[in-house]
């Protein structure tokens, strides 16, 4: 199922908004992951969730389709701070940090964007570090969604 942000949700597949964005504000807060990994590791889309978070043309939905909203409670505070912890094979990120600089981002803002400073993101991008923390790898990995879904990247 498609989930459509443009077209109004009907009543009988939507929940009300307001307690599904305080629990996402929750989650922010108290895993420290990018929203953009959220959405991903919820598994709904990036936009969706902006726009539960930050409204839309000045106004909050009051409304949210069920499923994003099932998938929202799936996920745990502890699992996306189990992210800080995880590791896993540095060649996935090693692979999008090599495509976020073809789409011409600098250094600076690769680190910023994964999070590591300039040596991690050296070793990594060189092949010297052979793991790196799952949350790095799923940064990495909503950089790369990102730029492709718009073209460019912006972190609103």
């Amino acid at each position: 199922m498609s989930v459509a942000w443009s077209a109004p949700v009907p009543f009988a597949a939507s929940v009300p908004a307001a307690p599904f964005r305080a629990y996402v504000l929750h989650l922010l807060e108290a895993s420290e992951v990018p929203w953009r990994v959220l959405a991903q590791e919820a598994g709904v889309p990036a936009a969706a969730l902006r726009t539960l978070v930050t409204g839309r043309d000045g106004a909050f939905r009051p409304r949210l389709d069920r499923t994003i909203a099932q998938r929202l409670l799936a996920v745990t505070p502890g699992r996306l701070r189990s992210l800080h912890a995880a590791t896993v094979p540095s060649t996935r990120a090693q692979q999008r940090i090599a495509e976020l600089r073809r789409r011409g981002l600098d250094g600076p803002a690769i680190g910023r964007l994964l999070g590591v400073d300039a040596d991690t993101l050296r070793r990594i991008e060189e092949g010297f570090q052979s793991t790196c923390s799952l949350l790095v790898d799923a940064r990495a990995r909503a950089a790369v969604t990102a730029l492709r879904e718009a073209g460019g990247w912006g972190e609103r």
